[in-house]
């Protein structure tokens, strides 16, 4: 039995293999320029964070298409374990080995802790991604229906917050 993620994509073939073969020209783009350039003297870190539902993905994936700039989305298993980025260690290191001259990662989860991950290096970037917050919260009713609300609801009974409200106060 199919995902229903798995069966919505089967109902728009066309695009899933639109968007399979736009990301496998942009990789052989991307490796073909990477091997006439050679590795980068250095990585400048770019910590991409906004609000669930900002733009943040659309951002790190038109940013990623640059063949300079290396792109760890939340689902990279190689920087995030369920959508949370590894500790700050496993970080570095991914900066350190990073061929590419920027390295995107896009924690969302971990908005909160945006100044401690600037502060993981002296070179790194910060974007904040902004939306209306009618056209966010309009987006994330129709992706979640009615779970952003329960989370709210929970918070207000004081019970343990989820991601979404880390570092909120009553």
């Amino acid at each position: 039995m199919n995902s229903p993620r798995v069966s919505k994509l089967m109902k728009k073939p066309g695009r899933v293999l639109s968007r399979l073969s736009s990301r496998s020209s942009d990789a052989i783009r991307k490796a073909a320029w990477r091997l006439s350039k050679g590795r980068a003297e250095s990585t400048v870190p770019i910590f991409i964070v906004g609000a669930q539902r900002s733009g943040t993905t659309m951002l790190g994936e038109c940013l990623g298409r640059s063949p300079s700039i290396q792109n760890l989305g939340e689902s990279d298993p190689r920087a995030f374990t369920s959508f949370l980025l590894r500790d700050n260690e496993t970080v570095v290191n991914l900066i350190a080995d990073c061929p590419y001259e920027h390295l995107i990662f896009k924690p969302l989860k971990d908005s909160c802790r945006v100044d401690e991950l600037l502060a993981l290096d002296p070179a790194a970037k910060g974007i904040w991604a902004f939306r209306d917050y009618a056209d966010r919260i309009n987006s994330a009713v129709r992706q979640f229906g009615r779970h952003p609300l329960d989370v709210f609801e929970q918070f207000k009974r004081g019970e343990a917050p989820a991601w979404q409200l880390v570092g909120m106060s009553a």
